[in-house]
């Protein structure tokens, strides 16, 4: 399947706000995005990888007492395929994310977090000064200055094939509020549905590839989940998927067609815009057309 993918640079006034170091921020250039001289291990030169420079020093301006407030974190990310002829095959991204932790007192551990994977907020079961807990998504390591390092990062996404990660978290907001929001439309009859987004991340792919991966939070209608590649790995977790839960529609990898966009613009350390279209297919009837909109300011 190919999807093609259109990126512009549209002036505004947060972009000029934010000056040109963070105009460079996810483009190969700037502390924001890494370059060939402080690439990960292991990492293709191709790949542009996030770093959490541009955020670290509102991070030590927080306190480290409490772990409610908004969060960003990358995620390096290697899949390894043992599957072909023997041969172990490797794909490789990067991902920005912002998240949400507040207080829930009917869990366990008094807090939940925002899942941009599963959407909505997954409990955590305990917090401690050295670790974080969550059912389901993993146990955290914090650090003294309230820094989330995930534990155990490698794991089996299918038979012999493994997904390696190394993930960092630091709080940048003390408030919880969203940090965006989506809407979209399904088809010429579907009303535009909107949501808020407690959680979006941002991956950068090889070859200058992008995926989106959020969730919006409806208590009522379940928790629509939105996963959108510009490339397609035959081995890797959904590369094309949308599951609307408040029009009970879907999209999948299978039933997509050749003319998928994916367009981000007002790309800088705040967030970004997004224009998205999943055309209709021999499988699908319904085409579903939408625009993101991230942004969280500190």
């Amino acid at each position: 399947m190919r999807i093609s993918t259109i990126k512009t640079t549209k002036m505004t006034s947060r972009w000029l706000a934010s000056g040109l170091a963070l105009a460079l921020v996810g483009c190969g250039g700037g502390s924001g995005s890494g370059s060939s001289n402080n690439n990960p291990d292991n990492f293709p030169q191709q790949l542009t990888y996030f770093t959490l420079d541009d955020y670290q020093d509102v991070a030590d301006s927080l306190g480290t007492d409490d772990i409610a407030g908004t969060w960003v974190g990358v995620r390096n990310i290697t899949y390894t395929d043992a599957n072909s002829s023997g041969v172990d095959v490797k794909r490789y991204e990067s991902r920005l994310e912002f998240l949400v932790i507040r207080a829930n007192d009917s869990a366990p551990g008094g807090y939940e977090m925002a899942s941009c994977d599963t959407g909505g907020f997954t409990e955590i079961r305990s917090v401690s000064a050295s670790d974080v807990a969550t059912t389901g998504a993993g146990t955290y390591d914090r650090s003294a200055d309230n820094r989330l390092t995930l534990t155990i990062p490698e794991t089996q996404i299918a038979t012999g094939v493994s997904l390696f990660s190394t993930s960092e978290f630091i709080r940048i907001k003390e408030t919880v509020g969203a940090v965006g929001s989506m809407s979209w439309n399904w088809g010429p009859d579907q009303v535009v549905t909107g949501e808020v987004l407690f959680c979006a991340a941002l991956h950068n792919l090889e070859t200058s590839g992008r995926k989106l991966s959020l969730a919006t939070t409806n208590t009522e209608e379940g928790n629509s989940v939105l996963e959108l590649s510009t490339i397609t790995y035959p081995f890797t977790e959904r590369d094309v998927y949308f599951s609307d839960k408040v029009n009970a529609l879907l999209h999948e990898s299978e039933d997509s067609s050749d003319d998928i966009i994916i367009d981000v613009t007002d790309e800088d350390i705040y967030g970004y815009e997004v224009e998205f279209n999943i055309p209709r297919s021999d499988a699908s009837t319904d085409s579903v057309v939408g625009t993101i909109s991230v942004d969280v300011t500190f």
